[in-house]
């Protein structure tokens, strides 16, 4: 094994390899691997390629489910939808809030888990103290407390189309108080994966009034798809 690791390190990585992103240079260590396939061993009658059918003869099988390479550590979001791993906070939506959840480490990312269920996941830091927020997952907290929008630390990076300033500025000349109109606002807003009406109206004038497609907002907004599939345990 020792011999292996040295021979790859000297013929893979010397000079190391000048990649943008770990898909790349896996792309570029398959072909590699397959190019060894083909070495004939010092002393050997065959190919490396020639062996390995000799010695998959003596294999054991696959476990039925691949191995997850991530680490895990079971934990409980707080009351501020925070989850803390590898001493950073990523948000789960307000529904998980002071429940137990399971944390994912991956390479790239930090996939969380409650029960069987993928809630959230986010771009890994590898950073310390670090905060990290999915301003979806606070919308239906901050439907019922609509003053917050503009002080609430989850939609400070959040940089909408202008015709969501539009769309604020006619909901709040429109309605009854100044917080019935900012509510509107998150009706316009992408949530949980899917756009509603409210985005596709925001330039043409107060929500549900307007359907038709001349008269929607194009804009490109920020969102995130929804999360719909089995955490494996």
């Amino acid at each position: 094994m020792e011999g292996v690791v040295k021979y790859t390190r000297l013929n893979f990585f010397v000079p190391v390899p000048e990649v943008c992103n770990l898909e790349e240079i896996n792309a570029i260590l398959v072909e590699q691997c397959r190019d060894d396939m083909k070495r004939r061993l010092r002393g050997g009658t065959g190919t490396k390629a020639e062996f390995l059918v000799e010695d998959q003869s003596s294999f054991i099988p696959l476990p039925p489910a691949p191995f997850d390479a991530c680490r895990k550590r079971s934990t409980r979001a707080s009351s501020l939808s925070l989850v803390r791993f590898d001493d950073n906070d990523y948000s789960v939506p307000v529904a998980y809030a002071h429940h137990d959840i399971l944390a994912k480490g991956y390479i790239d990312s930090v996939v969380l888990c409650h029960k069987t269920t993928v809630v959230a996941e986010h771009p890994r830091s590898w950073g310390k103290q670090g905060i990290f927020f999915n301003y979806i997952h606070y919308l239906p907290l901050l439907e019922r407390k609509p003053g917050s929008l503009d002080h609430a630390r989850p939609m400070a990076e959040l940089h909408l189309p202008e015709c969501f300033d539009t769309l604020r500025r006619r909901l709040v000349a429109e309605e009854a108080t100044e917080g019935e109109g900012i509510r509107g606002v998150y009706q316009g807003t992408p949530a949980s994966g899917r756009l509603f009406n409210g985005p596709a109206q925001a330039c043409g004038g107060k929500r549900g009034r307007y359907t038709s497609p001349q008269q929607r907002c194009h804009c490109p907004v920020p969102y995130s798809t929804a999360i719909n599939r089995t955490c494996n345990v």
